[in-house]
């Protein structure tokens, strides 16, 4: 039973319980990552010539992971990178869990206060260097009853990471993992056959509509990078030797040892170099702005180029394949924004997850995450009257304003 005192409780926060002078630049108080290498910071690695797409978000546009370790690493899965980018270089869908990382970025919400987060992970559930998977399904050696069983265990490794992150209110990006078929060391030393490699991409594909799917249960946002890469790097069967970035040959064959940033992937050959990362990083910007409103600003063919320290060409070329994006992004975002959750008892598997009314739930669980102090939820407006125009507009406080702008949130219904 709820208590009358919630309500006082809740009312009476101080103004400016949590504040961030970044979320005036990017609408990100602090964001959260779970994945493999291709999140895991590159400064960690041989090839920490290059950067990835969490470091370039953290170095050109402020968007903060927390503080990298002042003297030793932390212990795994997190070693000397972010604080709060848990994404770790071999990770699976199944270590994303067991390694504690899925458990760690959950705590991080409440603790340290990550309003966003990204799960970019899949590629070495379908990679010749992890398991038998890939081998299987590339010899054309597992029925597609087997395919299908394989493929729903990755999902619902997936399903668990967004069954545990959901209900902490943080603003959720599921991304489509990359087809590791596509790297040069994978397609000359370990899958030579294009058709072999199209069979793995199809089930890479039907991982990826599964992600696609709990994005849409659990109203979060997707961004398919998988359809992404796909456009940027050809098919299997036609695959490009060569990307214009910026008028810029990206020579998508070549390996960068520390000294070629016109190369498509790092010195293994396996990693994509700088700019590409770049390239991805305006998609999960895009993604981000379109799903959860952030203000992270894009990033210009010019800039993606001088990232890597390379000059413009004088012409965009990137925008005639890719477009603005907006072809990989779906938006699963609830439009009743008074709708949080089908319960309000935490215990509930329905706590924080909207069931499409507006009700006593809903505004119970508000009134937890607002009195726990939970940016990624309570921090909804920087002023209480309509006519002002921070109304609506995350400011970085959980003050009254919050409150009564979810009270009108509320009183519109669904």
């Amino acid at each position: 039973m709820r208590r009358i005192g919630d309500f006082a409780r809740a009312s009476g926060l101080a103004a400016g319980v949590l504040t961030s002078p970044l979320l005036a630049q990017t609408g990100i108080a602090r964001m959260g990552a779970l994945g493999d290498s291709l999140s895991d910071e590159y400064l960690e690695e041989s090839y920490d010539y290059a950067r990835n797409w969490p470091q370039i978000f953290a170095d050109e546009r402020g968007v903060d992971f927390g503080a990298l370790p002042g003297g030793p690493c932390r212990p795994e899965p997190r070693r000397c990178g972010y604080e709060d980018n848990w994404a770790r270089s071999g990770q699976n869908s199944a270590t994303v869990i067991s390694s504690g990382a899925l458990a760690g970025l959950a705590g991080a919400v409440g603790s340290r206060g990550v309003t966003h987060a990204t799960i970019l992970v899949g590629s070495n559930d379908f990679s010749p260097l992890q398991g038998s998977a890939f081998s299987n399904i590339y010899n054309n050696t597992w029925s597609q009853a087997q395919i299908d069983a394989y493929v729903g265990g990755r999902v619902a490794n997936v399903r668990t990471m967004v069954e545990t992150l959901a209900p902490t209110g943080v603003r959720l990006l599921l991304i489509t993992p990359v087809d590791i078929g596509y790297t040069p060391t994978i397609r000359t030393f370990f899958a030579p056959s294009a058709a072999g490699r199209e069979r793995v991409a199809a089930a890479v594909r039907q991982f990826s509509d599964g992600v696609d799917g709990l994005a849409g249960e659990f109203g979060a946002v997707l961004f398919d990078l998988n359809a992404m890469a796909r456009d940027l790097l050809g098919s299997h069967a036609d695959t490009r030797t060569t990307l214009l970035v910026g008028n810029r040959p990206i020579n998508l064959g070549a390996l960068n040892f520390g000294s070629n940033p016109s190369a498509g992937w790092v010195n293994d050959g396996v990693h994509p170099n700088t700019v590409l990362q770049a390239v991805f990083a305006d998609g999960i910007a895009a993604a981000m702005n379109t799903g959860y409103g952030t203000t992270i600003a894009d990033f210009s063919e010019a800039e993606i180029l001088a990232i890597a320290g390379l000059t413009y060409g004088g012409s965009d070329t990137l925008a005639s394949i890719v477009g603005d994006y907006s072809a990989y992004i779906t938006s699963y975002v609830p439009v009743c924004a008074a709708d949080l959750s089908g319960s309000s008892d935490p215990n509930d598997p329905a706590y924080g997850a909207p069931d499409g009314a507006a009700d006593a739930s809903d505004f119970f669980y508000f009134l937890d995450q607002f009195s726990a102090g939970n940016l990624a939820l309570a921090d909804l407006t920087g002023a209480s009257d309509p006519s002002d125009p921070t109304y609506g507009i995350p400011d970085g406080d959980i003050d009254a304003d919050d409150f009564f702008f979810y009270l009108d949130l509320f009183v519109a219904g669904c």
